[in-house]
């Protein structure tokens, strides 16, 4: 088999990472290969690994690097997560692992979403607590009656605050849990790739 191969199934093996880092990887991975004067499949796979094997400590370096520089970036860390779980089934040996992994991430998503919903239930019953104290505190307007008015409005300052930090707390939480997850995926991956 000649160098060419080698490199097709690498290509083939990284079609879930965007063109542009693919071609990119290629090329560093090509102009290694040329300076290192490799000339057959054989001497890639004793430098590199199989395409497999290196595909997956591509994909594993990929996920942490992107929550590396994306790390402020909910949207960001949800791509890096992806590209974690992809890394780990590019790992013909570890299929076994992989469906565990992700029976626990599958476990690990439920619980997040019963999360937010139950943060999300206490949002909008204090949204609408927060609404009626707002609108009730102006009907101590027209019988002014300043020290009611103000403790309704200023209850119902407060509830929003709560709502307020509630959503930022649940946004912060939920990267910071995605983050964890896709490191410690990535680990996985680096370690079996390098035990091969």
């Amino acid at each position: 088999m000649t160098i060419d191969n080698y490199f097709k199934e690498l290509s083939s093996s990284l079609k879930k990472l965007p063109k542009k880092d693919r071609e990119e990887i290629l090329d560093f991975y090509i102009e290694f290969a040329e300076e290192g004067n490799m000339k057959s499949y054989e001497e890639m796979v004793e430098r590199f690994g199989t395409p497999q094997s290196l595909s997956s400590k591509i994909y594993a370096d990929s996920a942490i690097k992107k929550i590396s520089n994306d790390e402020k970036e909910t949207g960001k860390i949800g791509k890096a997560f992806a590209i974690g779980m992809a890394a780990l089934f590019s790992l013909p040996f570890t299929f076994p692992i992989a469906i565990s992994t992700l029976a626990i991430a599958f476990a690990l998503f439920l619980t997040i979403v019963a999360i937010l919903f139950s943060f999300g239930a206490v949002w909008l019953i204090l949204a609408k607590v927060a609404i009626v104290l707002f609108i009730e505190s102006f009907m101590f307007l027209n019988p002014f009656v300043p020290g009611i008015w103000l403790k309704c409005l200023g209850g119902a300052l407060f509830l929003f605050g709560i709502i307020i930090a509630i959503i930022t707390g649940t946004i912060f939480v939920t990267s910071w849990i995605l983050k964890k997850i896709t490191i410690l995926v990535s680990k996985i991956v680096k370690r079996s790739t390098d035990n091969v």
